[in-house]
């Protein structure tokens, strides 16, 4: 996607082209209702605009592909060689729990692998979970406490961890 949003940003650069926006979605989706969308917005100049747009959207069309070479791993894999890896940081995604596509956003598959594994260290894993946030609020700054988190919209895909 960077090679994209890089093509929009050198658009920009041309004289009369004001702004060139990229509206990507979950590229794994088939969803006939849902896709990606470029906008130009250029200085009096529609003609330019509507070729640079679908100049973009052209290029998203032809990088289509390259998503399916992504690397995906089963989950307990992902984190193993992520907590082998000799420098990081480390990016471990789940893409399935994407809250740009319509997911929850509160799905403890990667956090569950983590605590199970023992995996020491820091590590970011971000969470949808408004109890849990609340609970933090109201014990205040510098506390520890112990609850359950993720899980709480979406129990299909995912449980609670302490």
């Amino acid at each position: 996607m960077k090679d994209w949003f890089d093509a929009a940003r050198l658009m920009e650069q041309q004289p009369g082209v004001v702004a060139a926006s990229t509206f990507p979605v979950q590229p794994w989706l088939d969803v006939d209702e849902l896709g990606w969308s470029t906008v130009v917005v250029t200085d009096n100049d529609p003609a330019l605009a509507r070729r640079l747009a679908a100049d973009l959207a052209d290029q998203a069309w032809q990088a289509r592909h390259k998503f399916w070479e992504t690397r995906r791993l089963p989950p307990a894999e992902a984190i193993r060689q992520a907590a082998a890896a000799p420098e990081g940081p480390i990016i471990v995604a789940d893409a399935s729990d994407s809250v740009l596509s319509g997911a929850t956003g509160d799905s403890t598959c990667l956090l569950g692998e983590l605590l199970s594994q023992e995996i020491g260290g820091m590590a970011l894993v971000p969470m949808v979970d408004a109890p849990a946030v609340e609970a933090a609020i109201n014990a205040g700054p510098g506390r520890s406490i112990n609850v359950e988190v993720g899980g709480t919209l979406d129990r299909v895909f995912g449980q609670p961890c302490r």
